[in-house]
C-alpha cells in the first residue's frame, strides 16, 4: 500500500516538473522511478512556489493540493506536505494554520523547526510578540545543533528588547546568540553590537543593585546585633543583687565615653568615583549636603551624620517624600 502511495506522489511530482530535455524517454523514466518520494515531493513544491512567484498561484496550489491528497495523514510525509501547503498558502491565516498543525501534530517532522520560525515571523508581523517569543524559544530548545541558532537568538533578543519589560533576559539571549555566531558573520555581529550600550547599562544597574542589597543586609545585621547587645545589657542589669546598690559607692573615676559611629542615609553606590560625584552634585543642586564614602569601588553616596538610628530613619522618611530612595547605615560602614 505505502509503495503504491509513494509511486503516486512521485508521479504527481514528475508530472508537475516535466521539462523536455535531449535525453531519451527511457532514461527519463528510469530517473523518475529511482527518485525518492521525499525528493519528488520537494521538487513538486519547488515547482509550485515558482508558479506562485510567476503569477500562476492557482496552478501552483493545484500541485500542492494533489500531493497533499495523495499523502496519508499521520505519516512524516504528511507533515512535509503541510509545510509545502503553508509555503504557497493564499493568506497569512492559512499559512499560520498549516504551521500550527505541523508543530502540534508533527513535531518530529524535518520541517518542524522551519514551521516554528515561519510561525514566529508571522506572529511578529501581526504584533503578537509574546507568541513569537514562545516559538523562538521553543526552536532554540529543540534544535541545539541548528546552524540558525545565532540568527534565531538575535530575533529573540530583539523581541525581548521591544517588550521593554525585561532587558536582562534580552541581554542574556543576545549573549547566547553572539556565542553561537561565527566570526565570519560580520554583518550579524554588527547588528548585535548595536545593543551593546543598552546591555552595558543593564550590567551596571545589576551591579549597583547587588551592592545596595548587600549594604542593606549588612546594615540590618548590624542593627540586630546592636539590639541584641542592648537587650543583654538590660538583662544583666536586672539580675544584679539588690545588696550591691546599698554598698558604699566606689570613688568615681573619670571615664572617657566610647566613641559612637553614628548613622547616615545611603542613597547610592557607584562603580566609579566620577559617577558618585555626579550624584553628589545633583543632590547639592537640590540643597542637600551629600558626600562620598569609600576609597575604592563601590563609591557610596551618603547624607548626614546622625547620632541615633531613629534620627537617621526620620531623615530618610523626609528624603523619600522628595523622591530620594535609600536606607540607613552606620557611618564609615562598608
Amino acid at each position: 500500500m505505502m509503495k503504491s502511495i509513494h509511486r503516486l506522489i512521485a508521479s504527481a511530482a514528475c508530472a508537475a516538473l516535466f521539462i523536455p530535455v535531449a535525453r531519451p524517454l527511457r532514461a527519463q523514466t528510469t530517473d523518475s522511478t529511482r527518485m525518492r518520494p521525499g525528493a519528488a515531493m520537494d521538487s513538486a513544491f519547488a515547482r509550485a512556489r515558482q508558479l506562485v512567484i510567476s503569477g500562476r498561484a492557482a496552478d501552483g496550489r493545484k500541485i500542492v493540493d494533489s500531493v497533499l491528497a495523495a499523502t496519508p495523514e499521520g505519516t512524516p510525509a504528511y507533515g512535509a506536505a503541510l509545510y509545502g501547503q503553508a509555503m504557497v498558502a493564499p493568506t497569512a491565516a492559512d499559512a499560520q494554520r498549516a504551521y500550527e498543525r505541523i508543530i502540534v501534530e508533527y513535531p518530529l517532522s524535518p520541517h518542524a523547526g522551519d514551521a516554528l520560525l515561519q510561525l514566529a515571523q508571522l506572529e511578529r508581523s501581526q504584533g503578537d510578540r509574546a507568541a513569537a517569543i514562545t516559538h523562538l524559544q521553543r526552536f532554540l530548545r529543540e534544535n541545539p545543533e541548528s546552524a540558525r541558532r545565532a540568527q534565531t537568538g538575535f530575533w529573540l533578543a530583539q523581541l525581548l528588547f521591544e517588550q521593554n519589560d525585561d532587558d536582562a533576559r534580552a541581554c542574556k539571549a543576545l549573549d547566547d546568540a553572539r556565542a553561537a555566531t561565527p566570526a565570519s558573520n560580520v554583518e550579524l555581529l554588527n547588528q548585535m553590537n548595536f545593543y551593546s550600550t543598552r546591555c552595558d547599562a543593564v550590567a551596571a544597574r545589576a551591579h549597583a543593585d547587588s551592592v545596595a542589597r548587600a549594604d542593606s543586609i549588612r546594615a540590618d545585621s548590624e542593627a540586630r546585633a546592636a539590639a541584641a547587645r542592648k537587650s543583654a545589657e538590660r538583662a544583666q542589669s536586672r539580675e544584679r543583687p539588690k545588696e550591691s546598690a546599698r554598698k558604699a559607692p566606689a570613688p568615681a573615676r573619670a571615664r572617657t565615653p566610647a566613641p559612637r559611629e553614628g548613622y547616615s542615609v545611603q542613597v547610592g553606590a557607584f562603580a566609579t568615583r566620577a559617577e558618585a560625584q555626579k550624584a553628589v552634585a545633583r543632590l547639592h543642586d537640590r540643597g542637600i549636603e551629600a558626600r562620598i564614602d569609600g576609597a575604592a569601588k563601590p563609591f557610596r553616596v551618603r547624607i548626614g551624620h546622625f547620632k541615633t538610628r531613629t534620627e537617621a530613619s526620620e531623615a530618610l522618611a523626609r528624603y523619600k517624600k522628595l523622591g530620594i530612595s535609600g536606607f540607613v547605615t552606620t557611618n564609615g560602614g562598608r
